[in-house]
């Protein structure tokens, strides 16, 4: 976990990439269900995520290279979209799609392509050749008429693949019933990895708990983490 801009920054969890004139809905419904399921922190849409005054293309490019996955929102007119000049914007090396794109597969970042309702898969021979990679990486569906069970599929998906996502996943699990955990992956002040256990107020959540929302905390890649640490929410 680092700082960066005055801006917590977990590394892991769900870059979500998509183009605006493309799949913008189906970006802002995946930042949706996802933060709903592991906390805001753990996932990236531009939109929502970067601060007023941030440099974006610091903010981009960084929290590309520091995720687990990458979300690739391939719609119809993903490929076929036109720049100014006339030509596709994805063979402008400028075009911010293929610059994340390109910037995950550099850093070795897994990219899921999520294809929505009917799109296909572009071809290797459509792709510019430093996007090429995506033409074999295995694909997910997020349909208009099946977004509740397309959602759930991927978010038990993620959960297995990036260890900070899967521990997130828990902690929303286990809220009393009624109840959802506010995940949070910051140190609160005057709490080390250590003292948290003893720390007033907090613990796990019992059974007969009132409905309401629980902040769950826990440390990011702290050795013996277990948990999630809990405590009912603040009336």
């Amino acid at each position: 976990m680092v700082r960066h801009q005055g801006v917590i920054v977990v590394a892991g969890g769900v870059f979500i990439s998509y183009r605006g004139e493309d799949s913008h809905s189906y970006g802002a419904l995946l930042y949706a269900e996802l933060s709903r399921e592991f906390g805001p922190e753990l996932v990236f849409l531009d939109s929502v995520s970067i601060p007023a005054g941030a440099d974006f293309v610091d903010q981009l490019l960084g929290r590309v290279r520091q995720s687990a996955v990458v979300l690739a929102v391939i719609g119809s007119r993903w490929l076929a979209a036109v720049a100014r000049s006339g030509g596709r914007r994805i063979d402008d090396p400028a075009d911010w799609i293929r610059r994340e794109l390109v910037a995950a597969f550099t850093a070795g970042v897994r990219v899921i392509p999520v294809l929505t309702d009917d799109a296909q898969m572009p071809m290797e021979d459509e792709l510019p050749g430093d996007l090429a990679a995506l033409s074999r990486c295995q694909y997910r569906r997020l349909r208009h008429r099946d977004a509740g069970a397309d959602l759930a599929r991927l978010v038990t998906e993620l959960a297995s693949l990036d260890s900070n996502l899967g521990f997130a996943a828990a902690a929303q699990a286990s809220a009393p019933e009624g109840c959802r955990c506010v995940t949070s992956s910051r140190l609160l002040p005057g709490i080390s990895p250590a003292g948290r256990r003893s720390r007033p107020g907090w613990s796990s959540p019992a059974a007969g708990t009132p409905p309401g929302r629980w902040l769950c905390l826990w440390w990011m890649g702290w050795p013996g983490s277990a948990g999630p640490w809990c405590r009912p929410p603040t009336r």
